[in-house]
């Protein structure tokens, strides 16, 4: 995706030109469990990388910044030195430390970064994450003008969210579930703005 006239208003380098979204998708899913709140993943990895261009000394040298979204292949040394949620979304990582040699970071550290834990999504709602980030407008207008977008993402939604935040909502057993409801400042499009 070309996103010159989405150039976001906060970014470094500020002169960056010819932005462009690159995006991996690799995910595998069990489709026993669908319609269970057992996880419908068995493999997942998104990988989406913004790069493009900036002229620094009379040069044009490209500029990038990547993150990914992935499902954690469980291993026995979980746990010892870090927090490893299930899904979960990071900055860079492996993408920038290990591909990039010669990347000059100026005042940055690259590190492999904090696994913040992010709901799982495929193709469809990675897809749609990335649009309702880079493209806002264009998916509103989507949304209005595309009953069957709309009922895409539902469906994607019930099959793939609904068991992950059912899971983590377990945790905690609700007597009395208006309790979650009333207030709209803390809903679910409040915490999850994707959901239809």
């Amino acid at each position: 995706f070309r996103l010159n006239s989405d150039i976001p208003k906060k970014i470094k380098p500020s002169g960056a030109v010819d932005l462009k979204l690159i995006i991996n998708i690799h995910v595998v899913g069990n489709c026993e469990s669908i319609n269970t709140l057992d996880d419908p993943l068995s493999w997942l990895a998104i990988d989406f990388k913004v790069e493009g261009d900036v002229l620094k000394e009379e040069n044009v040298v490209k500029v990038f910044t990547c993150y990914h979204l992935d499902r954690h292949i469980m291993n026995e040394e979980d746990g010892i030195n870090e927090p490893h949620p299930f899904y979960h979304f990071q900055f860079g990582g492996r993408h920038l430390v290990n591909n990039n040699n010669d990347l000059n970071t100026g005042d940055l550290i690259i590190k492999e970064t904090p696994r913040i834990s992010h709901y799982p999504m495929e193709l469809i709602l990675g897809l749609d994450y990335l649009i309702s980030y880079f493209f806002p407008d264009k998916r509103r207008e989507i949304i209005k003008s595309s009953r069957e977008y709309s009922l895409l993402l539902k469906k994607y939604q019930e099959i793939i969210l609904k068991p992950y935040f059912h899971t983590v909502s377990s945790k905690w057993r609700f007597d009395n579930q208006s309790i979650i409801t009333n207030n709209p400042l803390w809903s679910p499009i409040s915490i999850c703005p994707q959901i239809i």
